[in-house]
């Protein structure tokens, strides 16, 4: 698709009902954050950064690895089970921890933070 404009991202992660993360290590998966937003089925391979924001069975699902094989397996029984209160709590994970205000106190926090150790 391309470079894709943050205006028509929601409408393009709502296009689909899986979102795939396959990865060896993510810092801040933004895009992880923007499809859990959405409320589709989140899959991601366990490594850090993505195991930080999906919990397994909880508000999506993850990988114990990236073979076809384990990546298969994992959406299998996504499709299997179907759980709408996993993608209900995604989209929770993410107005909880990972919204603008929420994050916006965080960054003003350090900001104080690091005028008062200037002092």
């Amino acid at each position: 698709k391309g470079s894709i404009s943050n205006d028509k991202l929601a409408r393009i992660y709502n296009q689909y009902r899986y979102f795939i993360l396959p990865s060896y290590f993510e810092g801040m998966p933004k895009t992880l954050i923007e499809a859990m937003a959405c409320g589709g089925f989140c899959i991601g391979t366990n490594v850090k950064g993505i195991n930080e924001v999906i919990k397994d069975n909880i508000n999506g699902y993850l990988s114990k690895g990236l073979t076809q094989r384990s990546l298969l397996k994992v959406l299998q029984k996504v499709k299997k089970n179907k759980n709408k209160k996993i993608t209900a709590n995604a989209v929770n994970t993410i107005k909880k921890n990972f919204s603008l205000n929420v994050i916006a106190k965080i960054e003003k926090k350090i900001i104080d933070n690091f005028k008062n150790e200037k002092k």
